[in-house]
């Protein structure tokens, strides 16, 4: 009796383990992101599978992965890497406020964004000073945990206002639910386009988040493997925390 209790204990653990899939099958967006301060715009590669998400943008490649709860960034140009676990990451970053934004989201119209068919929706958060559009493919299904990851508001990293108002956007009702004891209010679309506008010292400041191809193709080996002979570094935001410490530390000069 107690090896069929161990047994099919091991089996209820089994299957919660390949229920907890992030993304069931491989999903590939390229991003076409305008950074307001800078005034360039940036092209990244996303590749979306199991539970893991690979970001590229040049040289650059950084793996989050959520079963191992950990993070692996790589520079091919530099012959480096470093690895982080998530609570490390969560510890350098500030931590969000507990506002969430509750600002009403509003369909406006169906559009394309990107080639795909899209719904428009618009937020105005006044509490945040920002002005929303946000265009939508429901086609495209994501449990709340997958789509978390895609906005950026999963553990460790803590989204934001703009997170919350896509969250509310892509609530997908109009799609079917293709999952075993899924219903169609756990979906969410994919976010095609994010345009922010937000008033900063009575000057309008913009930012779009783009997505300008969607396929399934998965990540190509050569930009995951870690170069041969690579030296192993501090990840770039432990860096920028530890420096930023060390900087708070030193005492003020007195005259």
């Amino acid at each position: 009796m107690r090896e069929t209790r161990v047994c099919l204990l091991l089996l209820l653990t089994a299957v919660t383990a390949h229920a907890a899939v992030l993304f069931d099958k491989p999903l590939h967006v390229t991003r076409s992101i305008d950074e307001p301060l800078s005034g360039k715009t940036i092209v990244v590669e996303q590749y979306y599978f199991g539970n893991r998400v690979v970001t590229v943008r040049g040289d650059r490649t950084v793996i989050a992965d959520y079963e191992r709860r950990e993070i692996t960034e790589i520079n091919r140009a530099a012959a480096t890497f470093s690895t982080t676990k998530f609570d490390e990451v969560a510890a350098a970053r500030a931590p969000r406020q507990a506002r969430q934004s509750d600002a009403p989201v509003v369909r406006g119209r169906s559009d394309r964004r990107g080639g795909r068919s899209v719904d428009v929706f618009t937020a105005d958060d006044r509490a945040a000073g920002l002005h929303a559009e946000i265009a939508v493919d429901a086609s495209i299904e994501l449990s709340r945990d997958a789509f978390d990851v895609v906005v950026g508001a999963a553990y460790p990293a803590n989204g934001g206002t703009m997170a919350d108002l896509a969250r509310g956007a892509a609530r997908a009702p109009r799609a079917a639910a293709s999952r075993v004891g899924t219903t169609a209010a756990d979906l969410y679309g994919l976010p095609i386009e994010q345009i922010v506008r937000w008033d900063a010292g009575g000057e309008t400041v913009t930012s779009s988040n783009r997505v300008t191809r969607v396929g399934q193709e998965t990540v190509p080996p050569d930009l995951i493997t870690i170069p041969a002979g690579a030296r192993r570094v501090e990840s770039h935001q432990l860096e920028t925390k530890r420096l930023a410490d060390e900087i708070d530390s030193v005492p003020a000069r007195r005259h």
